[in-house]
């Protein structure tokens, strides 16, 4: 029994009714419209003590969905893939977090049941493609059919994702910019941080790639007109330019980094340097003033009333020999 798992609202693509909306009776009942069916279902968080409607387990019964298509929608931990079934196809996608303080790399998963006739999904977080393709269905401007609306589904996802990279790709302009100008260690957090947000949009994006790439060339693609497939072939395009743009980012804060830690490496070498070249300036004066500094007789203007002065100019002789032999020697 799946309790925790609540309809939010269920749609007839193709009524030519005004409302499209599904009364919940009808599902209770099997009562279902002959074609084109959307149901949205969301997952419920474990800490919250609610007893779901049935109305899950209900369209289990009704559309005779296998259990372990059930499980792979219900699933804790999803992947973005494409897996066919005898009944129809399981299509595990993600979308960008846009919910309030929320980073879109967060991706939310969104899972999917196609068949000819009715498409179910399933989300544990609110997804604003979901909200989009509910409000176009309300206005009577969405799709007609399952395939339409899968394909204008992930068409949703990707536009609601191409700001998010677009911002990252100016992130990394910034900061490339800001370290062309002034390459400070306080970039290293900020490199770090856009690496992490390139990997996190890697991570989904590429098997999202390959999981729309299988349901464009797979084998159970009855319900996916020939226009259809053309627009779900240029998403697909869309995706894998993402896919590519992610990689070049991500290639980018790499270098960065590398440059940024070039920088330092270069800053810290010379700064030991001139600490080495004073130290060697004051090698020689500080042997001279320890050994005349001994309490022993026999010290050179010991008791001269001009062995100071004469003491200072040795010392002023022995720095300009080490200066003149440390330019010879190109040292600085």
């Amino acid at each position: 029994m799946y309790r925790n798992v609540l309809l939010e609202h269920a749609y007839s693509l193709n009524s030519p009714d005004a409302d499209k909306e599904i009364p919940p009776k009808d599902i209770h009942e099997g009562n279902l419209p002959h074609s084109h069916n959307w149901l949205h279902f969301r997952i419920e968080t474990e800490d919250k003590d609610i007893q779901g409607d049935g109305f899950f387990n209900d369209i289990k019964k009704h559309l005779n969905i296998d259990d372990v298509i059930c499980e792979a929608l219900l699933a804790d931990g999803t992947r973005p893939r494409t897996a066919e079934f005898d009944d129809g196809l399981v299509i595990i996608l993600r979308g960008a977090n846009l919910n309030k303080d929320a980073d879109p790399e967060d991706m939310i998963s969104i899972r999917i049941f196609v068949s000819k006739n009715n498409i179910i999904s399933v989300v544990k977080r609110g997804l604003s493609s979901i909200d989009d393709m509910q409000a176009k269905i309300r206005k009577n401007e969405g799709p007609k059919n399952t395939g339409q609306f899968l394909v204008s589904l992930i068409d949703h996802l990707c536009d609601k994702m191409e700001p998010s990279l677009k911002e990252l790709s100016y992130d990394i302009d910034e900061i490339e910019e800001e370290m062309m100008l002034n390459p400070d260690a306080d970039k290293r957090s900020e490199i770090l941080e856009a690496r992490g947000t390139a990997i996190m949009f890697k991570r989904y994006l590429t098997p999202q790639q390959d999981a729309i790439n299988q349901l464009l060339h797979g084998n159970h693609q009855s319900f996916l007109s020939d226009k259809e497939k053309k627009l779900l072939s240029e998403t697909l395009d869309r995706f894998i330019r993402f896919v590519e743009d992610i990689e070049v980012n991500k290639e980018r804060c790499y270098i960065l980094q590398d440059e940024l830690t070039n920088h330092l490496s270069i800053n810290i070498n010379r700064n030991m340097y001139v600490l080495s070249v004073i130290a060697g300036i004051f090698l020689p004066i500080t042997f001279l003033t320890g050994l005349m500094g001994m309490n022993v007789g026999g010290l050179p203007w010991a008791s001269s009333d001009f062995g100071f002065v004469l003491f200072l100019s040795v010392l002023f002789v022995v720095v300009s020999i080490e200066l003149y032999l440390f330019k010879k020697l190109k040292f600085f």
